[in-house]
């Protein structure tokens, strides 16, 4: 079984332009992915950043950067923040994902995926059954998934099914497009990453995993300008003590990981306890 799952990865390892077989088990997550759904799950799309709520929950933002798996990070937190019940048993607070989705194309031209963050996010979870019934491109709209199924462990588990599910919030939301703007790059930028914070707050999610989005196909902001507009957003006025956690991850797999990971530790970290 492993030789068998590590051969149908490869197929989601070649470039694009060599995926021109449909991948196996990507095909087999894309139809298991509605049986796994919760009956809770529904997803919301957003033109523009929503209203934040009155009441300002307060919290003392910690902030951290990791390169590991995106949903492993987030496991790790749901275990991080459970607590008992009375009466047995644990209950963990809801925990969000973003997805640095690709907002061209839809979830079904996955199956042909190479590798990129959202395409990991969905080999292991239902987020194909929400992007299924989504409009592209996304362009500007971001597409808010809750309570979204992860029941296939990561790529060095060869992508098994878990035994220990969980669910997640995903919010999907493509960069920008910053080669039309001319030389509004780093407004743009800024609206991007506050629409992204306006609906985390108004869904009342407070413990956050974020991609770092210096990975864009030709962007003229790097990630050290992307930290920086993260750190003066969660600083304002606008968001500050909306949220509890958040962790920031590079992308594992991207040749610039290191670089984006040294890069937010260096503008964020320093001023995580508590923020700002």
């Amino acid at each position: 079984m492993v030789k068998s799952l590590h051969a149908h990865q490869s197929q989601w390892r070649q470039p694009a332009a060599a995926a021109a077989r449909r991948c196996p088990i990507a095909e087999q997550t894309f139809e298991r992915a509605p049986l796994w759904r919760s009956p809770k799950a529904c997803f919301e799309r957003f033109e523009a950043a929503p209203a934040l709520p009155r009441s300002n929950p307060h919290h003392e933002t910690y902030l951290e950067v990791s390169e590991k798996d995106v949903l492993d990070v987030a496991q790790q937190l749901l275990a991080q923040y459970q607590v008992e019940k009375r009466g047995g048993g644990f209950v963990s607070p809801s925990v969000a994902v973003l997805n640095l989705a690709d907002g061209t194309a839809p979830s079904s031209d996955l199956l042909f995926g190479i590798d990129s963050a959202e395409i990991e996010l969905c080999r292991r979870s239902c987020l194909f059954a929400d992007l299924a019934e989504v409009d592209y491109p996304l362009k500007s709209r971001v597409v808010f998934s809750r309570d979204v199924v992860v029941f296939r462990g990561n790529r060095s588990e060869c992508y098994a099914i878990k035994n220990d599910t969980f669910p997640v919030c995903i919010l999907s939301a493509a960069a920008p497009d910053l080669s039309s703007v001319g030389s509004g790059h780093t407004e743009t930028m800024r609206e991007r990453i506050d629409t992204v914070l306006a609906v985390f707050a108004a869904r009342a999610q407070t413990i956050l995993v974020l991609g770092t989005w210096e990975c864009a196909a030709g962007s003229p902001i790097g990630s050290a300008e992307i930290a920086r507009l993260y750190r003066v957003a969660l600083g304002s006025q606008r968001f500050r003590g909306w949220f509890r956690h958040i962790v920031f991850v590079a992308p594992e797999h991207s040749a610039t990981s290191q670089t984006a990971a040294a890069d937010f530790r260096t503008e964020l970290e320093r001023r995580s306890q508590p923020f700002p």
